[in-house]
């Protein structure tokens, strides 16, 4: 249990602040007894690499991912994250960090 004059370990992914893209106000997500009210998103983005891991003992491909260069936190509100457009461009990494 966390103290009170000490943030927990996950307060680093706690949506708050301003959204990156409208700059509306981000309040963490509020829970009630039979619903939950998102108030934002942290997405974990930035600059990426395609990467290779090759078996040791041979040259044979055992998978390719997407190597993070350097990691981004950003804050996004719900309805900013809700545009079609902005959540294809996070998913398929190309996600504009500047």
């Amino acid at each position: 249990m966390a103290r009170a004059d000490r943030p927990s370990s996950d307060a680093a992914a706690t949506p708050s602040g301003s959204c990156r893209h409208c700059g509306r106000a981000v309040a963490e997500t509020l829970h009630a007894r039979a619903s939950y009210t998102v108030g934002g998103f942290v997405l974990h983005t930035g600059p990426t690499e395609t990467a290779v891991v090759r078996r040791p003992d041979s040259d044979e491909v055992a998978f390719v991912y997407q190597r993070l260069l350097r990691p981004v936190t950003l804050v996004t509100c719900a309805r900013c994250y809700a545009d079609p457009a902005r959540r294809a461009l996070h998913l398929t990494w190309t996600y504009s960090v500047d």
